[in-house]
């Protein structure tokens, strides 16, 4: 299960530390702590699309490109490694499933803005389960919501719109778009959602296993607008999902 906080440094960790009295939070737990260089290949600050390509592929690329070399050569992400494996495949975030980080996980484009494609490319992916926002973008590619649910269906994935419907259902592979770009209300999403992902991977894996990658996709937003009791509650639902997977 690989968690991914974005933008999220250790001045978040400490963030959360403080208010939570020096008391022991969940990121304490941690066996090992590391530092990692995040510059991309073309700039000392990165973006989402560099950064989670260098996470899904161990290959460092241009800001902007997603899951490619520069010159267009394709990189195999975590999650098509683990499919030939044949584990099991998802993604969770609290942005749309064709945000940077997730789409680094699964697509391959010169552009992280180029969301027609990506969203072709995820119905066109191996995952098993993807939970997150994002029905604006199918609807834009496929010329509306029946055209969209039909691309979706074609391509084995059984859709829904809450977490509940989701997990009532035995379908093997599922898309489950909560919002139509980032989802707003979500008090406890990302755990609930974890969790969710977790129970339909354990079953589709079977003994193979499977490869989970969780995102608090919000966390850098907040900090880009300065909004630190916004970056705080952001902190919050990602902790609660660490918990969820730990």
């Amino acid at each position: 299960i690989y968690l991914i906080g974005d933008g999220m440094g250790l001045a978040s960790v400490s963030m959360m530390q403080l208010e939570n009295r020096y008391e022991h939070t969940i990121f304490d737990r941690a066996d090992n702590i590391a530092l990692q260089k995040t510059y991309s290949l073309d700039n000392r600050v990165t973006d989402s699309a560099a950064s989670g390509t260098a996470l899904a592929t161990g290959q460092k690329t241009n800001n902007t490109v997603l899951g490619q070399l520069p010159d267009g050569t394709p990189l195999e992400t975590l999650m098509e490694s683990a499919s030939k494996l044949g584990k099991a495949t998802g993604v969770v975030v609290t942005t749309y499933v064709q945000h940077a980080t997730p789409g680094a996980f699964y697509a391959h484009v010169a552009s992280r803005h180029d969301y027609a494609t990506i969203s072709e490319q995820l119905l066109y992916s191996d995952l098993d389960i993807a939970i997150g926002g994002g029905t604006h973008f199918f609807d834009e590619r496929y010329g509306g919501r029946e055209q969209a649910l039909a691309a979706i269906s074609n391509r084995g994935f059984a859709f829904y719109q809450t977490l509940d419907a989701a997990s009532a259902s035995s379908a093997p592979r599922k898309l489950i778009l909560l919002a139509d770009k980032e989802i707003e209300q979500r008090t406890g999403y990302l755990a609930s959602a974890t969790t969710a992902a977790i129970n339909h991977l354990e079953r589709e894996g079977g003994d193979s296993g499977f490869v989970l990658m969780v995102e608090g996709s919000l966390i850098d937003g907040a900090g880009h607008g300065n909004d630190a009791e916004g970056q705080q509650a952001e902190m919050r639902d990602f902790m609660e999902a660490i918990g969820v997977a730990v």
